[in-house]
């Protein structure tokens, strides 16, 4: 080959240590509130966790980036019509994405090396971003009758992913 000259001294055994730091970030607000002498509940919550990461790679100039942004949360309303009939609504979304640049420099002109009997190769990255939506709609009605229980309701979901990928 001409990138790989076949008189190259490439036998051995190769150990490389990473250490990768992971800083992230997470908050919580969760709200429940009984109304009307506990015949409604009102149930709010929002989660939001982000990370820093990187990812690296046996060739350092390949290093890079890879942040996430997160974000779950919910609504839900319950209400009692009497001891024996209960109904349930709610809407929730979550929503996971992030995203890496391109190799930085000329190192995204370094050719893909894939070793037959090992596990991973040495790629370099183009720009990648990814986002998934789900948004869920629920309503639901419990009766009692005796030692009878019913449980009717409906669940949409709807979901979106889309990734873009430069290499």
């Amino acid at each position: 080959s001409t990138i790989f000259p076949s008189d190259l001294p490439a036998v051995g055994t190769a150990t490389i240590t990473q250490t990768v730091p992971l800083p992230s970030r997470q908050w919580n607000v969760r709200v429940d509130q009984n109304l009307r002498n506990y015949k409604d509940r009102v149930y709010v919550s929002w989660f939001r966790p982000s990370a820093d990461s990187t990812v690296v790679s046996t060739r350092g100039a390949l290093t890079y980036p890879y942040p996430t942004t997160n974000v779950f949360g919910r609504v839900s309303w319950t209400h009692a019509f009497s001891t024996s009939l209960l109904n349930e609504a709610s809407f929730s979304v979550v929503r996971a994405g992030g995203y890496y640049p391109p190799a930085p420099g000329e190192a995204g002109n370094l050719p893909n090396v894939n070793i037959t009997g090992i596990s991973t190769g040495f790629n370099q990255a183009g720009y990648y971003r990814f986002q998934h939506n789900n948004y869920i709609m629920h309503e639901g009605v419990s009766w009692i009758h005796g030692s009878h229980q019913l449980k009717i309701g409906a669940d949409i979901d709807r979901q979106q992913g889309y990734a873009v990928q430069s290499n």
